[in-house]
Parts: C-alpha cells; sequence; structure tokens
C-alpha cells in the first residue's frame, strides 16, 4: 500500500499529464520502459527523468506533506534544486530552468538534440 507521499506523487504526476513542474520534460513513474520505447532514447538516459514528490516549501522550513505543497518533477530538476545549501524559491527556479531549457542546456545532456527537438515540437503541440 502507497504511502501518502506516495499518492501525493501520482496524484500530482495526473494531474500535469506526466510531464515535470520544472522543465516540462515527460517523466516516469512505474517503469522507464515505455518513455524509452515512446522516445528511441536507451533507458540510461531516462533514469534521471524519474518522477519524484517536490515540496515546493522543504520539510526542512516546515513545508508538509499536502497536495497544495507537492508537485511533480524529475529526478534531475529535483535534485539540482537542492544541491545548494538553500534551495531556490520554487518559481524562481522553474524561471532558471525554463531559461536553460530554451538556450538548450538543461536536460540536453540527458537525451540527444535530435530526440530533445522531437520531444519539444510535441509539447508545443499539446500531446
Amino acid at each position: 500500500m502507497p504511502n501518502k507521499l506516495q499518492t501525493l506523487r501520482s496524484k500530482a504526476y495526473r494531474q500535469q499529464n506526466g510531464y515535470c513542474y520544472y522543465c516540462n520534460m515527460p517523466m516516469w513513474d512505474k517503469s522507464p520502459v515505455p518513455l524509452a520505447l515512446q522516445y528511441r532514447v536507451p533507458i540510461s538516459r531516462i533514469n534521471p527523468l524519474k518522477c519524484t514528490a517536490e515540496h515546493l516549501d522543504a520539510r526542512k522550513d516546515g513545508g508538509k506533506d499536502s497536495g497544495e505543497n507537492i508537485v511533480a518533477a524529475c529526478h534531475f530538476c529535483n535534485s539540482q534544486r537542492h544541491k545548494s545549501k538553500i534551495a531556490i524559491e520554487p518559481e524562481r527556479y522553474k524561471s532558471k530552468v525554463q531559461t536553460r531549457m530554451r538556450k538548450k542546456g538543461w536536460t540536453t545532456k540527458l537525451i540527444p538534440s535530435y530526440k530533445w527537438r522531437r520531444i519539444e515540437f510535441r509539447q508545443q503541440k499539446g500531446y
């Protein structure tokens, strides 16, 4: 039986249609295989796109495990946000990630550029 945080993560994942809150890349929740097959990318490159529960207000700062405080974020974005001693505010971090995405300097290390363009096109068209 899933715990409360797993349930909140799954709910956020569904509400966000499987896309990361920060980078808007497709994520995987239960298994990386379908996503790897869909985009024809090796599983080793898909692993960082695993869905995680991201606390907008960190637990260490009093943030709760609640639907208002949990979003779905890929492991890559979640871990990058928390690398510094003081996590960047969520909206500021999202803006930073989106800027770097436009410059192709964020998750392009994970997915080759020709695959990236296909994913980006699907996102723009709303697929």
